[in-house]
């Protein structure tokens, strides 16, 4: 596991310790769910073990490929287009196909710096095994051919200082195009590239409804008294971000059963279902968190969208140059709940990660969303949160001042 996750650990044992074990306290699995939990290591296991069967097919191309040509190139953002050109170049292309797709992946790095070439490897390998399972479910009309760009750039997420506007640079990993037959993937931080890279897929695969009409999302606005001028919410991106954190936890879990316990652990699915909720607990707390730091910058707290009146301030206060409330607040309410999110999922897309994309299950999502906005519970602990971040946020720690999504990552 890398430093940072345990620093953030800390972090929240240190100054959120009561919000944390009243998470732990709500969040319960249900056979239900521990079911569907354990269907998805299933496949983890099968897509692991189809690489390992596989992984002479996959081609190191020996050509390296310039991300500079592509046609999307030009819209990552400027300062780190800037340290791609000065800072890194092309080490690895890998091509390789699961079922009728073909995947480039090109791996950007340090400059002055040599790579084995077991990082790239262990990289892929992750890669592989989610496209692995995403293939199952994605439409053969999404991404039949699909390059991923991975530039490994140091540079984080941090919250901007005040009276600064949330933005690309404050927020934002990477780009994708959403469902064509053929599609990129550019990722320009190593940080929680691998998160970010689920979470692109789902997208580039069609997983969730980008593609659909988006005339829906001021119910959005109305439900939390956001100003039409917020009028980017992107409500897809919170559906797909949730199942970027809880597969990724699914991963994280896995291979830190196999590298703790040994392979044999690995199929002992109670306890892969039980140490899937230990980490996400701090994963919750964390995502509630970075719900409050977001809506702080802005003056705002939790309670302020509940009540949604024009006393409130929220239509006058909150902006955002990137669909941070998706990200960071329907997030973590989503998170919070989800043993009801799979549940839905379960009745709603038919146990498939792939959205049903109709008007009638948008609508059904956006009343989830309204049905739990309220709940005493979630209200109960943000305030906690709201009031503890308050008074802590002057410490001078990474915890304070990131804006990551995730706290584990390995």
């Amino acid at each position: 596991m890398k430093p940072i996750s345990g620093e953030l650990q800390r972090y929240i044992q240190k100054y959120y310790k009561i919000p944390y074990e009243n998470v732990k306290q709500h969040t319960k699995f249900s056979h239900m769910q521990k079911k569907f939990i354990n269907d998805l290591h299933q496949d983890i296991m099968q897509g692991h073990l189809e690489w390992f069967q596989n992984i002479k097919s996959i081609v190191d191309t020996k050509m390296i490929r310039d991300a500079k040509q592509s046609v999307h190139y030009s819209y990552i953002p400027e300062d780190f287009r800037l340290i791609i050109e000065n800072l890194l170049s092309p080490q690895k292309t890998y091509d390789f196909s699961i079922y009728s797709r073909k995947f480039s992946v090109v791996f950007y790095a340090d400059t002055d710096k040599s790579f084995m070439e077991t990082k790239w490897l262990k990289c892929l390998q992750k890669m592989y095994i989610w496209l692995y399972i995403a293939s199952k479910y994605a439409s053969s009309k999404c991404s039949r051919n699909l390059v991923i760009y991975m530039y490994l750039t140091p540079a984080k997420k941090m919250l901007p200082t005040d009276n600064v506007e949330i933005g690309r640079t404050h927020a934002n990993t990477a780009f994708t195009t959403a469902c064509t037959t053929t599609t990129e993937i550019h990722i320009y931080r190593e940080e929680e590239w691998f998160k970010v890279f689920i979470h692109e897929t789902f997208h580039s695969l069609g997983l969730d409804f980008a593609n659909m009409p988006s005339g829906l999302e001021h119910k959005i606005n109305q439900l939390y008294g956001l100003s039409n001028s917020v009028n980017d919410i992107r409500l897809y991106e919170s559906y797909t971000e949730v199942w970027a954190e809880l597969i990724h936890t699914c991963m994280i879990v896995h291979y830190q059963m196999i590298q703790h316990k040994g392979a044999e652990n690995v199929k002992t699915l109670g306890y892969f279902a039980e140490k899937v909720r230990d980490y996400l607990c701090y994963e919750i707390t964390f995502s509630m968190i970075q719900c409050s730091k977001v809506l702080r910058h802005y003056g705002l707290c939790y309670r302020d969208l509940c009540e949604a009146s024009p006393h409130s301030g929220v239509a006058s206060k909150y902006r955002e140059a990137t669909p941070v409330f998706s990200y960071y607040v329907l997030k973590s309410l989503l998170l919070f709940f989800a043993n009801d999110f799979i549940e839905w999922t379960m009745i709603h897309n038919r146990g498939s990660f792939d959205f049903t994309k109709t008007p009638g299950n948008v609508n059904a999502y956006i009343t989830f969303i309204d049905t739990h906005r309220t709940n005493a519970t979630y209200c109960r602990i943000m305030a906690m949160i709201d009031t503890l971040y308050r008074n802590c946020r002057s410490v001078q720690s990474t915890g304070s001042n990131t804006m990551r999504m995730t706290l584990f990552e390995d």
